[in-house]
């Protein structure tokens, strides 16, 4: 009976543990995918890889819903890439973007990343997706968001764009074509494109908490991946 009674005592200890720790040991879930690449086109995006411009990150938006608290903890982006080895990621979390303003940068880092092969791709370039894990996590509250997820190459061979989604198996996308890029060199600020992009989050989901009651006009030749400035058109 004795036993019986520390079994319990325990249980309830590791259940109390959980609560407070809001729930920190649940298994990751997926807060927000754009969708899977639609093999129409790819925009430039990395850092220290070869081509037009060697610096460029493109922005998607996205929303936290109204009554829900995102605690993010992992990103990833999918690519057109012919390089095989990719050991670490950039990631931006912004508010209130828009062409030709940078807004608010929330978040922002480079952590260690994993790189896979996903498909065969398009336009003579492989999809791969590189995925990292947050050294440290970030709480998002209800609102609009922009986040920008890119690779970072050590060996600065060829280019990497990211991929175009119509929004295919997509969690909580919008599906607007409405995204932005920025690349040094190339433009001043964030310009608007036509596309959406294959971007995400994991993490946990939780209730909204209330405490105490509380420029443009440059030429987009040879950006996308096509190579046409089109944009797979």
């Amino acid at each position: 009976m004795q036993a019986k009674v520390r079994l319990f005592t325990a249980v309830a200890a590791l259940v109390f543990c959980f609560t407070m720790l809001g729930g920190s040991l649940r298994a990751q879930q997926v807060l927000w995918y754009s969708g899977d690449f639609d093999f129409v086109d790819g925009l430039i995006n990395g850092y220290n890889f070869s081509g037009i411009v060697a610096d460029a990150r493109v922005y998607c938006d996205f929303q936290v819903p109204t009554g829900e608290t995102w605690t993010v903890t992992q990103v990833y982006c999918n690519s057109l890439c012919n390089l095989t080895t990719v050991n670490s990621l950039d990631y931006e979390v912004r508010q209130g973007m828009s062409a030709g303003n940078f807004g608010t940068l929330l978040h922002s880092g480079t952590i260690n990343a994993t790189w896979s092969y996903v498909s065969a791709g398009a336009y003579s370039y492989s999809e791969y997706r590189v995925d990292g894990t947050l050294t440290t996590s970030f709480v998002l509250s209800p609102g609009t968001y922009w986040i920008n997820v890119r690779p970072r190459s050590t060996s600065a061979t060829g280019p990497c764009y990211i991929c175009t989604t119509s929004g295919t198996n997509g969690v909580g996308a919008l599906n607007n074509s409405n995204s932005l890029m920025y690349a040094v060199g190339y433009n001043t600020a964030p310009e608007a494109w036509g596309y959406d992009f294959v971007c995400g989050m994991r993490g946990n989901k939780g209730p909204q908490l209330t405490v105490g009651g509380i420029t443009t006009g440059t030429t987009r030749q040879n950006v996308y991946a096509n190579d046409t400035g089109t944009g797979g058109n």
